[in-house]
């Protein structure tokens, strides 16, 4: 594996004089079978990052976003969305979101003036939702101009949120519900009430809208599980309670016979049978913190302490381990190309 350390390339400059030039790559980034992999970052420490990883070429380079711009990503990288040519970057505790060509890497433009952003959803090429750990109101953003315009009063924090036929689903896990907003009016038509803490949202091919809810452990031990419900008139059509249970990521794989999320490790639902089954062990990371599924493929971090270099494991859907790499700290999501 080739791997461009961006770390060693300045201590060599700064010791002869050179100047770091910046490697022409105006669409270096966007080749098929390439991904990047956000790193949150120790908290308090800004040194958020993201390392992009050719498989073709089996090469890593470290830090693209330093490299590209020569300035630095934030503090506590929370999620990465690829929105046609751009990529979206929600640094939760800059409280910022930074925009970038998704093909040379180079930022295009800031959004500021948020609390504690989580994720964004885009609504139009224009306008996009953020979610918010702390305030209980959604922002709209201008993706043109780079400002909030106004806010929408849901009564909760939020977190993970999805689009599907002009409705903007978004979780609420203060609340443990689901609220529905119409995108035109960005008005609350309905809501669905959940387990505790309705953390992450994912569609099936059903119309059926699948929730993770990590519950809690504090003040005490509240379980949260996995439900499903129909989004044609809202009514459950899964449920099974579990013990509390964070990071909560979850992912579908390309057929959606089988739904992959974290809890103790990797657990893996079918939804044939409706059976929960392990699927990886807890034991084999230190700190399982990231997971999606790219081409039958389940991609999971580990972000070991949170102070050091993490790490990406991928594995097939037979369990078995099909390559690893080390990335920067605190890999927690990806964008695939």
């Amino acid at each position: 594996m080739k791997r461009i350390h961006l770390f060693t390339s300045m201590i060599l400059c700064a010791l002869f004089a050179c100047k770091k030039e910046k490697p022409e790559l105006s669409n270096y980034y966007c080749n098929t079978g390439s991904m990047f992999v956000l790193n949150e970052g120790a908290f308090g420490s800004a040194n958020a990052s993201v390392d992009f990883y050719n498989t073709q070429t089996d090469t890593i380079i470290e830090n693209v976003f330093n490299l590209q711009t020569e300035g630095f990503l934030g503090d506590v990288a929370q999620s990465i969305q690829k929105v046609d040519d751009r990529i979206y970057i929600v640094v939760n505790n800059s409280s910022t979101i930074k925009c970038i060509d998704a093909c040379s890497f180079e930022l295009i433009g800031e959004i500021t003036g948020l609390n504690s952003p989580r994720y964004l959803l885009p609504i139009t090429t224009s306008k996009a939702y953020v979610s918010d750990l702390f305030n209980t109101t959604l922002s709209i953003v201008n993706l043109q101009t780079f400002t909030v315009d106004s806010v929408i009063p849901i009564g909760s924090n939020s977190e993970h949120m999805l689009l599907k036929d002009k409705t903007a689903y978004v979780s609420a896990p203060d609340n443990h519900k689901i609220y529905l907003l119409d995108v035109n009016s960005d008005q609350i038509t309905d809501s669905i009430s959940t387990l505790p803490y309705p953390s992450y949202l994912a569609f099936d091919n059903t119309q059926n809208i699948w929730v993770f809810c990590a519950g809690t452990t504090w003040p005490s031990t509240v379980n949260g599980g996995m439900q499903a419900y129909n989004l044609n008139d809202l009514t459950l059509s899964f449920s099974e309670e579990l013990p509390p249970s964070y990071p909560a990521k979850m992912a579908f794989n390309d057929d959606f016979s089988a739904l992959y999320f974290t809890h103790n490790g990797v657990e893996k639902l079918s939804l044939s049978s409706e059976n929960i089954d392990p699927f990886i062990s807890a034991s084999e990371f230190m700190f399982l913190y990231g997971l999606d599924v790219h081409q039958n493929h389940v991609y999971l971090t580990d972000a070991k302490d949170f102070n050091s270099q993490g790490e990406v494991v991928v594995f097939d859907e037979n369990k078995t381990k099909v390559s690893s790499f080390k990335t920067g700290i605190a890999p927690n999501s990806f964008v695939f190309f």
